[in-house]
């Protein structure tokens, strides 16, 4: 903005169809002068004479003929012809940007409903990868486990944390493991009694179900275990 920074005043919002760059928004098309003071299409002649203005070039951001914002330049020099050229280079940057930023926060709101569903739920849930490291865990799954923060479990290999050792103590080989075993063979696991691990290195019994994530092809991708805990049922 140069010398004209205010935020507050009637420049604040541009409503389409008025002063250039509303029109440039309405109109879908861009625009250039060397003579703005005296043209007639700039209604700020005042302000443009006290700021000495010369040139103006505005150029609208258009996603697939949708206008998402304009790009314009005020200078006290003639602009060349390029000038245009280089704002629709730069213009169709920003466009993008503001297309990653709105699929940005649309993923963001979806994982947010998404974990709140989860987090709903009675039950631990978390999901795995075909590697079988943790992509998502909700709050059940956490606090049954011993954690607070989902990070510290967040792309770890979920067998060796939490379904390392079988109750007597020996190792559990992770080719035995029914919750990875969905990952590969493309089947629903259901257990009835095994345990998991916490993270302060106590035990706990579970029944668990793990679902394999299918892609298009139907090719298992990743897994969904599903767990309670059977102290209360046990006992």
């Amino acid at each position: 903005a140069g010398p004209y920074t205010p935020l507050n005043d009637s420049h604040t919002r541009l409503p389409l169809g008025q002063f250039i760059i509303g029109r440039i928004a309405e109109g879908k098309k861009a625009f250039m002068t060397n003579s703005a003071i005296g043209d007639s299409q700039i209604h700020e002649q005042e302000w443009a004479e006290q700021q000495g203005l010369v040139a103006l070039a505005g150029y609208p951001l258009l996603r697939n003929q949708e206008v998402v914002g304009v790009i314009a330049l005020f200078a006290l020099h003639p602009l060349p012809h390029l000038a245009l050229e280089t704002l629709e280079m730069v213009g169709d940057r920003i466009t993008m940007a503001i297309e990653r930023l709105e699929v940005n926060q649309a993923h963001q709101e979806l994982s947010r409903h998404n974990q709140l569903i989860l987090d709903s739920a009675g039950k631990g849930i978390w999901g795995l990868d075909s590697q079988g490291r943790t992509t998502f865990i909700n709050s059940m799954a956490l606090s049954l486990l011993g954690y607070t923060d989902p990070e510290e479990l967040l792309g770890c290999h979920m067998h060796a944390k939490v379904h390392h050792t079988y109750p007597d103590g020996t190792p559990y080989p992770l080719q035995e493991c029914p919750m990875s075993a969905a990952l590969h063979d493309g089947t629903i696991h259901d257990v009835e009694d095994e345990v998991l691990w916490r993270k302060d290195g106590t035990s706990f019994p579970v029944s668990y179900t793990s679902t394999p994530i299918r892609n298009e092809a139907g090719i298992p991708v990743g897994a969904v275990v599903v767990f309670s805990d059977i102290t209360e049922r046990r006992q």
